[in-house]
């Protein structure tokens, strides 16, 4: 056990309003959890304002005081993610130490591993955490005394974006007086106002910037629903919208009762539906020299009724087996044989260099994402690699030696030193040119674990 010590000044006796201090709750032993909440209140956040916080009984407080404790606590939260900053920009800043990171920045990968996130995910903390150390100075100074939090720091990294340091201090001399009494919101209306001061051509340079990294995103919640996240220039997303409201209008004038939002998501999902099947461009589309399916997994039982067992959709998680009955009436089944020990996908591919339709079609099923670490970049998506380079020993063309990779943590492992080797289990292990080690299981098809 660590003690911290700290003195309470005679002003941390003056709690805020007007209320009488309550120790009702207060056992006798110690210092008063209301005393220590108010020097907190009025202390920089260090070590020792956490270990405050840390020996704070909340039952020992009234109602009053707990607003206090979690903004102190949201304070706290925000000196951590700053923290967390420094060391992602210590990691980015240091990557030319180590072996063919001179053309390469394998940065996002090391801090991807590290923080559980997928690669593009980690690319973004460490552009942030770049730009607070080298442009933005003062709003890491606020995010570190937990003035404004993460998300206030997101947005003033993205509106300032591209602009030069001297443009980067303009903008925060505007937007962080009083920023720690405004919402994400009014915050982020009063950083675009200010870039468009400081820099009155930067709002058309911005959205050029913006939709080239347009993108659609799938994220699925525990009762078999998925959103779908679309980031794109907004006269695009105002055609998305306007097709999908004209669709539902359409059904509902045609008698259709369910509610409107459910026709609309209909409706982008027809739309999506013509293009996978070729009726809009005259054409099915392929990866890997096959069609694109979706692959859906459910016992024959029930699709045959005689059990209620939930279906499952590779990589994203289990759906109600109603969806897939119904499905299955139109849908061109695929036999998926699995392993009862660990859920993974059995199958016979042949041996050859050029990795095949049907070896692709086995190492993308056996694996579902990419194998780099926390990734949900699809398989089909992604390069067929071999584990060990093809010519050297044991770099055969056959399923033990092959993975579905996306193309950045493919040129990790060319060409900085990221090494993914393949377990008995057939997981795969990677280890960094750090020294940390991840592992990467296939996929379990199996309901249960």
């Amino acid at each position: 056990m660590i003690a911290v010590p700290f003195e309470l000044s005679a002003q941390a006796l003056d709690l805020p309003g007007s209320e009488p201090l309550d120790l009702s709750r207060w056992d006798g032993t110690g210092v008063p959890a209301a005393l220590v909440l108010s020097w907190v209140e009025d202390t920089p956040i260090t070590p020792s304002t956490v270990a405050a916080l840390e020996s704070i009984d909340v039952s020992e407080l009234g109602l009053r005081d707990l607003p206090r404790l979690l903004k102190a606590w949201d304070r706290a939260e925000a000196h951590a993610g700053a923290q967390k900053a420094k060391v992602v920009a210590r990691i980015a800043a240091a990557h030319k130490a180590f072996k063919g990171w001179s053309d390469l920045d394998p940065a996002p990968n090391e801090v991807g591993i590290a923080l559980r996130l997928p690669l593009a995910a980690a690319q973004a903390e460490v552009h942030r955490a770049g730009r607070l150390r080298t442009h933005l100075p003062a709003t890491l100074a606020a995010y570190d005394d937990g003035q404004i939090t993460r998300d206030h720091v997101r947005k003033i990294v993205t509106a300032t974006d591209g602009l030069a340091k001297a443009k980067c201090s303009a903008v925060e001399e505007l937007v962080l007086p009083g920023a720690e009494d405004l919402s994400v919101r009014q915050l982020a209306r009063k950083v675009r106002r200010a870039v468009a001061k400081v820099h009155p051509r930067e709002f058309g340079e911005r959205h050029r910037a913006a939709a080239s990294r347009a993108d659609v995103t799938l994220a699925t919640d525990e009762d078999g629903m998925g959103w779908i996240s679309a980031n794109m220039p907004s006269v695009d997303a105002t055609v998305v919208k306007t097709a999908v409201d004209a669709y539902a209008m359409r059904r509902k004038l045609a008698g259709d009762s369910r509610p409107l939002g459910v026709l609309r998501t209909e409706g982008l999902r027809t739309m999506c539906e013509r293009y996978l099947t070729g009726e809009i461009t005259g054409r099915v589309p392929t990866a890997h020299g096959r069609p694109i399916t979706i692959n859906i997994c459910a016992t024959p039982g029930a699709l045959l009724g005689l059990t209620d067992t939930p279906g499952d959709l590779p990589g994203i998680g289990p759906v109600p087996i109603e969806v897939v009955r119904a499905m299955a009436t139109e849908a061109q089944l695929r036999w998926m044989t699995i392993s009862e020990t660990n859920g993974a996908l059995l199958d016979y591919v042949p041996t050859v260099h050029r990795i095949g339709t049907r070896l692709h079609e086995y190492v993308d099923s056996l694996y579902v994402t990419s194998v780099a670490p926390h990734s949900t970049v699809p398989a089909s998506s992604t390069d067929g690699e071999h584990l060990v380079p093809f010519g050297q020993a044991g770099g055969v063309t056959e399923p033990n030696n092959l993975a579905a990779m996306d193309r950045a943590w493919h040129r990790a492992k060319t060409h900085a030193g990221f090494i993914p080797t393949r377990q008995r289990d057939g997981s795969i292990r990677w280890t960094t040119p750090l020294g940390q080690t991840a592992v990467v299981q296939p996929y379990d098809y199996r309901l249960g674990p």
